[in-house]
C-alpha cells in the first residue's frame, strides 16, 4: 500500500474519534509516534494523512460516474444531486485552505441533501415550507437495512447529532472553534473534518452500490485503510496538545455529562486492550486489505491520482 502498514492496530470507525487524552499519559502516546517514525523507516506523518486526500477524491469520482436515473425517480431531487459532488469538492477546497468551520458548515448541507436524495428513492415525501431538516435523516435511519449494507439506524442518527453540534453553536462547536485557532493543533481538528467527509461519502456509494447491485468491496477497503489514518492522526493530535483536556473531551464526545464520559472511558480503554492483545492478526489483515486496495486502485485507473497527490 501506499502507506507504511506495518503499524500494529486499527479501529472501526465508531473508535476512531479516540480517548487518548483521558486513558493514556502523553508521554506513552510520543513514545507510540517515536516507533512510527524511527521503527519504520518509510513512515511519514504528512504522506499517511495524504491517504484522507486520496481517499475523498476517489470517492467523489465514483459518486461524479453515477447518472441520476440509475437510482431515483424522484426528479425533484435531480438538481441537488448533480451539485453534491461539486460542493464535495469546495469542501476539499476549504479545507485545503484551512477555513475548517467553513467547510464542516457545507458538509452538513452536503449530508442533509445525501439523506434526502436517498429518502426519496423509497418513500413518498411530504416537503413544504416546514419541513424540518432531520425529516429525511429519520426516513433513511428508519430503513437503513434496505438501503445500506453496513450502518444502522443509530450510526445515522450519531453522525447526524456529531454535524449539528459541530455546526450550531454548542459547546462542540464552541470546542472546535477554539480548536482550529490554535495553530499547533489546527491541521489535526482539519484531518478529522476530512475523514467525518470520508464517512459520509461512504454512507452514500453504500446506498448507490446497494441500488444498483455493484460491488462494495473497495469502498469497504478505502474506509478501513482511512480509518487507520484517521487513528494516526487522533494520536499526534493528543500528544501534540498541551492543556487541552476539557476542550479535546468536548471535542470527541460533545457532552458534559461526566457519568456518560467516564462510561465512555471505560469501553474504550476494554476495547484498545483487545486490540493489543490481536496486534499480529490486525497487522496481518491490514497487510491484506492494503494489497487488495492496491490492486483495485489500479483496476479502476486511479494510481496516477493516488501517485500525483501523494507526491505534491
Amino acid at each position: 500500500m501506499y502507506i507504511d502498514n506495518r503499524v500494529c492496530f486499527i479501529f472501526k470507525m465508531e473508535y476512531a474519534l479516540f480517548f487518548m487524552e483521558v486513558t493514556m499519559k502523553k508521554s506513552k502516546l510520543r513514545g507510540y509516534i517515536y516507533d512510527l517514525e524511527h521503527k519504520n523507516k518509510n513512515f511519514s506523518f504528512d504522506k499517511t494523512i495524504r491517504i484522507l486526500d486520496i481517499s475523498n477524491m476517489i470517492y467523489i469520482d465514483m459518486i461524479k460516474n453515477i447518472e441520476f436515473k440509475e437510482i431515483s425517480d424522484y426528479k425533484k431531487s435531480k438538481y441537488m444531486f448533480k451539485e453534491i459532488s461539486e460542493e464535495l469538492e469546495e469542501v476539499n477546497d476549504l479545507l485545503s485552505k484551512e477555513k475548517t468551520l467553513m467547510a464542516v458548515c457545507l458538509l452538513r448541507n452536503v449530508f442533509e441533501e445525501i439523506m434526502y436524495i436517498i429518502a426519496t428513492t423509497i418513500e413518498t415525501v411530504h416537503i413544504d415550507i416546514m419541513t424540518k431538516a432531520s425529516y429525511f435523516y429519520k426516513i433513511v435511519a428508519d430503513h437503513c437495512d434496505k438501503l445500506l449494507y453496513s450502518y444502522t439506524s443509530e450510526d445515522i442518527k450519531e453522525l447526524y447529532g456529531y454535524m449539528s453540534k459541530i455546526t450550531h453553536v454548542t459547546n462542540v462547536k464552541e470546542a472546535t472553534s477554539y480548536l482550529v485557532g490554535n495553530k499547533q493543533i489546527k491541521k489535526y481538528v482539519n484531518n478529522e473534518i476530512k475523514f467525518i467527509e470520508l464517512i459520509i461519502e461512504n454512507i452514500y456509494l453504500e446506498f448507490i452500490n446497494k441500488k444498483l447491485g455493484l460491488d462494495n468491496s473497495m469502498c469497504d477497503n478505502i474506509m478501513i485503510i482511512s480509518s487507520y489514518v484517521d487513528l494516526i492522526n487522533v494520536i499526534y493530535f493528543t500528544a501534540n496538545s498541551t492543556g487541552e483536556h476539557k476542550r479535546i473531551e468536548l471535542y470527541f464526545y460533545g457532552e458534559k455529562n461526566q457519568k456518560y464520559l467516564n462510561e465512555k472511558r471505560e469501553q474504550m480503554i476494554q476495547e484498545f486492550k483487545e486490540l493489543q492483545k490481536s496486534n499480529t492478526k490486525i497487522t496481518k489483515t491490514i497487510n491484506r486489505i492494503s494489497k487488495e486496495l492496491d490492486k483495485q486502485i489500479e483496476e479502476s485507473n486511479y494510481s496516477d491520482m493516488v501517485k500525483r497527490i501523494l507526491n505534491r
